[in-house]
């Protein structure tokens, strides 16, 4: 069961005697008339459901809102782009599946990592054993389920198909990596993906299969963390449901494992109606003493508008689109990956930079994920991504927690600009007090203090806000 605030409770809940004085926070009735419960999330909030709520609320779910920010904070959110992989492309075995050798014949760059894959003794010749998920059917809208090219068949199924745990560097030569006639199909096999199933019989046939993307506007969307319980690791791991964590942003954040979790799972049910994915921070074996394990559930809700326009532009011709530059859409890199070559790394500043100075936070967040290389780059005029953050307009509270998480990738803080200006002192918020030390200088800040400071620069609803609703990335 979820909280009116989309967190899920762990427990059943307290039982409300009869002659409660409360309301019901869903339908404001009288408690009493109805029972009830009192529950307190692991968020934090305690609300009080009647009995009928709490069956309804069981049966369809609460409102699930979507939460954009960067991850291990949020997930997403994600474009899907359709990959080649037709039917016969994916075989089901005893107990295993089978990416057949005629879905590497669809591009040059596959064709070439077929031949990587056989030089390396991957494949017998016939196929690449692959691991997915177990089936199960989507009860998505029909909006939704466009917005997410899914096709839209009777009784269409969905099952993630994880990534190969391969040595990227050398199934990939350098060459491939300039190559970009098959982007969609390497993330399908370097990050994962979705397949979609229509059934034949007592059996499935694939009807096509999508890769993801990062954008900050995307139509597959996630709620905040959930909870996640060592009971729940234990039982999927022991179905062998957990699988390492490829993708450079999740892994440089410590996540270590991923499972996806089917729409309507039992094991969590009734959460995840529409599934989700669900990490863990350490070794299978281990207990989470930190905490940090957590569960992002796709979120059912209609597309918003600016979703919906991103997702129609994707489908216009390459000559249509805007330039790359300007493009929101970015595949994930894989741990072990080629690096980047100069000119991809190039193009990345660029878009950094550009990000920085627009207040387009979502994408800068991911871009120094994938290259933290970034945030210690100058500019032609001195400048650096923490410059442009302290320019851009405007100054929230988005733009603050990006001071930090660019400081955690390696940024200078007494960085001078052509100016010679420091980035807060651009903020206005250099004092005696904040002025950072020349060694661990940020962990020295105050963040009350800098939250104090940043407030006097925002709108008047910007500092009417509470210091407990600033959430860092």
């Amino acid at each position: 069961m979820l909280c009116p605030r989309g967190h899920a409770t762990t427990s059943e809940g307290k039982k409300l005697r009869l002659f409660s004085r409360y309301d019901c926070d869903v339908c404001h009735e009288k408690v009493s008339q109805r029972g009830g419960v009192y529950h307190k999330c692991a968020a934090g909030c305690d609300f009080r459901v009647c009995g009928f709520c709490k069956k309804e609320a069981e049966r369809t779910n609460y409102f699930v809102e979507p939460c954009t920010f960067a991850f291990p904070g949020g997930l997403g959110p994600f474009n899907v782009q359709r990959t080649r992989l037709q039917a016969e492309d994916l075989a089901a075995g005893r107990g295993a599946w089978t990416l057949r050798s005629s879905f590497f014949r669809r591009a040059p760059s596959l064709q070439r990592c077929w031949e990587a894959l056989l030089q390396n003794g991957v494949t017998d010749g016939q196929g690449v054993t692959v691991h997915l998920s177990p089936l199960a059917p989507v009860k998505l809208s029909s909006e939704v389920r466009q917005a997410n090219s899914i096709p839209d068949v009777p009784g269409v199924m969905v099952a993630w198909m994880y990534a190969l745990q391969l040595e990227w560097h050398m199934i990939l030569s350098e060459a491939d990596g300039h190559e970009n006639d098959a982007t969609a199909e390497l993330s399908f096999l370097k990050i994962g993906g979705l397949v979609y199933f229509r059934p034949e019989g007592r059996s499935v046939q694939a009807v096509c299969a999508n890769s993801i993307f990062f954008h900050p506007s995307g139509c597959m969307q996630f709620s905040a963390p959930q909870p996640w319980c060592s009971e729940w690791t234990a039982k999927l791991a022991e179905a062998r449901r957990f699988h390492q964590v490829t993708a450079v942003k999740w892994a440089g954040s410590g996540a270590r494992y991923v499972c996806w979790i089917c729409p309507e799972e039992k094991l969590l049910h009734p959460g995840a109606r529409h599934g989700g994915f669900a990490f863990i921070f350490h070794e299978l074996d281990e207990e989470d003493m930190a905490g940090r394990d957590r569960f992002f559930e796709v979120v059912g809700a209609p597309v918003s508008s600016e979703a919906r326009t991103q997702q129609l532009l994707s489908k216009l011709p390459a000559v249509h689109r805007p330039p790359e530059i300007l493009q929101s859409a970015l595949p994930f890199r894989a741990v072990g990956e080629l690096p980047a070559t100069t000119r991809h790394v190039a193009a990345s500043q660029q878009r950094c930079f550009r990000a920085a100075s627009d207040g387009r936070w979502a994408l800068l967040a991911h871009i120094l994920s994938e290259f933290p290389q970034l945030a210690t780059v100058v500019d032609d005029e001195g400048q650096t991504v923490l410059h442009r953050i302290a320019l851009g307009r405007p100054k929230t509270r988005r733009a603050a927690e990006l001071l930090r998480l660019v400081h955690s990738h390696g940024g200078d803080l007494d960085a001078r600009d052509g100016k010679g200006q420091r980035e807060l002192m651009i903020w206005g918020i250099l004092s005696s007090r904040l002025k950072p030390a020349r060694f661990g200088g940020w962990l020295q800040i105050s963040l009350p203090s800098l939250r104090s400071g940043l407030t006097s620069l925002m709108s008047t609803k910007m500092a009417t806000c509470h210091h407990k609703n600033w959430c860092l990335l």
